[in-house]
């Protein structure tokens, strides 16, 4: 599996392939210059970069560039 993260400004790992949120939530700001909590939800309609004429249709208003929480289980 091959992903791609960034770092918010609070330090918070958020999971997008752009390091802005122009394509997904409609905004030209830049991930590393905003605090997680300020990020908005997702556009109701996001084009596909693979896929000439494909769009992710989001039916969920709410839903958020998700986090990357990893917990790490050592000599445990």
């Amino acid at each position: 599996m091959e992903m791609d993260v960034h770092l918010t400004k609070d330090n918070v790992v958020v999971v997008a392939h752009d390091y802005d949120i122009l394509r997904v939530c409609g905004e030209g700001k830049k991930l590393s210059e905003m605090n997680f909590n300020e990020i908005p939800p997702l556009q109701r309609e996001i084009e596909v970069h693979f896929a000439a004429g494909m769009k992710y249709q989001n039916e969920h208003p709410n839903i958020r560039i998700p986090t990357l929480e990893v917990e790490f289980l050592v000599n445990k």
